[in-house]
Parts: C-alpha cells; sequence; structure tokens
C-alpha cells in the first residue's frame, strides 16, 4: 500500500495514508526531521549540523511518535529536549512553553560566557562536537576565526558540505539553483568529468555540464 512520506523522504510508517496529515502533531513531527536531517534547513547548523537526531522508531514512524508523546497540555506548547546535547527520543522530551525554553536557554548562558571553543558554555566543547557531526575540527576552527561566525554556524556549514558530498574546502558551484553534484546526477553526467573540464577549460560549471549534457546520446 502506498505510504506518504515525510520531509527527508522517510516513510510515515502508517498502513492509512493521509490520516495523519491533519493530526496536530504531524507539523511537529515534520519540523523534527526538517532540521535534523535536512542540511538546507534554516536551523540546521543547531540541530543535525551538530549530530542531533531523532530515534529510529520515530523518525521513520509517524504513529509512533504520537503514542511516545506525553499528551501536549495546549497548543502554545512546543516540544523540548531536556538535555541540549540529547537527541529526539523517549525520556529526553517534554512539552514546555516559550518562556520555559527561553528560561532554560539563559540557565545554559549563565553558566559561563560562550567561547570559541565551546559550542554551549557547560554543555559540549568544539571538538566533540565536530566528531558528532563528523566534520573536521581544524576547518571549523579556521572558518571561526576567518569569518568570526559562531561555533555552530561552522559545524552547518562543514556538515551541509559532507551531506552534498563535497570536499571540506571545495568551491560550491549551483547550477540552475542545484549544487553541481545534484545537477550531474539528474542530468546523468558524471561529476568528476565535469569538475575537470572547469578545471582544464576554464569553463563556468553550467558550461561544463551543458557541454557533456547536449553530447550524451
Amino acid at each position: 500500500m502506498l505510504q506518504i512520506s515525510g520531509t527527508d523522504g522517510t516513510s510515515c510508517g502508517c498502513s492509512q495514508p493521509g490520516w495523519h496529515v491533519k493530526h496536530p502533531l504531524y507539523r511537529v513531527w515534520c519540523n523534527i526531521k526538517r532540521r535534523c536531517y535536512s542540511s538546507l534547513a534554516s536551523n540546521y547548523a543547531y540541530y543535525g549540523g551538530r549530530g542531533i537526531t531523532m530515534h529510529p522508531a520515530w523518525r521513520y514512524s509517524f504513529k509512533q511518535f504520537v503514542a511516545d508523546l506525553p499528551p501536549r497540555p495546549g497548543p502554545e506548547y512546543s516540544i523540548h529536549r531536556i538535555k541540549n546535547d540529547g537527541h529526539y527520543e523517549p525520556g529526553n522530551v517534554k512539552w514546555a512553553t516559550a518562556k520555559e525554553q527561553a528560561s532554560n536557554r539563559r540557565t545554559r548562558r549563565d553558566r559561563g560566557s560562550i567561547r570559541k571553543n565551546s559550542v554551549w558554555a557547560g554543555d559540549t566543547n568544539l571538538k566533540e562536537a565536530c566528531r558528532r557531526a563528523r566534520v573536521p575540527y581544524t576547518g571549523v576552527h579556521a572558518h571561526i576565526n576567518a569569518t568570526d561566525c559562531t561555533p555552530l554556524l561552522a559545524i552547518g556549514h562543514f556538515a551541509q558540505r559532507r551531506r552534498l558530498g563535497l570536499s571540506p574546502h571545495s568551491k560550491l558551484h549551483i547550477v540552475d539553483g542545484l549544487t553541481l553534484p545534484e545537477a550531474c546526477r539528474r542530468a546523468g553526467v558524471n561529476h568528476k568529468s565535469v569538475r575537470s573540464r572547469m578545471k582544464r577549460r576554464n569553463e563556468s560549471a553550467q558550461e561544463a555540464l551543458a557541454h557533456f549534457a547536449d553530447w550524451k546520446p
């Protein structure tokens, strides 16, 4: 039977497709998956970019996600991780108001000033965060010093490149709104051949891709 997919392309795990779309928690489920697994999400750097994931049973089954959550007290409550470095999983989530979440953030800041070698003061250091996100610590540290961005944004920058199949320091080429690897995949063209031609002929990504696309049988 056809199953509807979530925002990261995974099935909702429901035997009756469509029933969950109008469920009040469906958007909550989608938003968690987006910020944990979609590198294009605006807040990915603060979640998936630093290694935060969703419990497999929840990620692949909206029905299980709903069954495991405590009742939502009201629409003004949003899902909140009890341990900031923990995942979206049973035992580490609760419903909290915006005021409660803001209070928790202030408590974390009060533990000490946020330094460039810390992701959150008192939570985890930069090396550990890089290890969890599987990104190079030296590259992240250099990026922070060069751009004066926050540690989370630097980690997200390298995590996104890894998810796109790019080396940490290679230039990001965009063709018609797509990254070059994705554009090559859709056109059925070898990505390495396109990069090689760009280097040899000093062509743009679009020109090199068009050359191989035009010669496809």
